[in-house]
């Protein structure tokens, strides 16, 4: 019952954050890797090596980051199955509100979402993931991938998301997802 609490609690903060415009501004190039994931563990080590987290969380911390709206830090201290449900919940929450489509395995979104984290702790930006969040996170990778399908043109939808020049720099790091999404936007007109 306590865990199921916390994953609802963790959802109802994401999804806040969400449907506010302003959290939208200048998504960083910290979405922008290249890299393989890294792996639970791997991700938790460098989290805590790097002073996010505590060694041995109690749940005073979990529920102090929670107060926060802080979604990073809550994020890097589920279980993976629990971020599994929580971006379950996500998908159903777009469809359900938005009508939006989003058919990626949720355990892929774990996944990416666990790499942006990561390099951005490398880099030490792990601030400016802080003011944006997990479920931005999400929802970006979802757009950038395709995956994002809410009937609209998903080019002109992901140029509004990231603003004409983080757009740019998604053009030309990422030639064959843009090739991808003009395909997509095609074949439905």
């Amino acid at each position: 019952m306590k865990k199921q609490l916390i994953v609802v609690l963790f959802f109802t903060v994401i999804v806040s954050l969400l449907y506010i415009p302003s959290v939208y501004s200048s998504i960083p190039e910290i979405l922008f890797s290249k890299q393989p994931p890294p792996t639970e563990q791997q991700l938790k080590d460098l989290a805590i090596e790097e002073g996010l987290i505590p060694l041995d969380t109690d749940k005073a911390h979990f529920k102090d980051k929670l107060s926060q709206k802080n979604t990073v830090t809550i994020w890097l201290l589920l279980k993976r199955e629990d971020k599994i449900e929580v971006v379950g919940t996500l998908k159903k929450m777009f469809k359900d509100k938005d009508n939006v489509n989003i058919k990626l395995p949720s355990a892929y979104y774990v996944d990416e979402i666990n790499g942006v984290m990561y390099n951005s702790i490398k880099r030490g930006d792990i601030d400016a993931s802080n003011k944006r969040g997990a479920g931005v996170m999400f929802k970006t990778i979802a757009m950038m991938d395709g995956d994002y399908d809410s009937g609209n043109n998903r080019v002109e939808e992901l140029r509004k998301h990231l603003g004409e020049e983080m757009f740019s720099y998604y053009k030309e790091e990422y030639p064959e997802k843009y090739e991808y999404l003009l395909r997509l936007d095609k074949q439905r007109h």
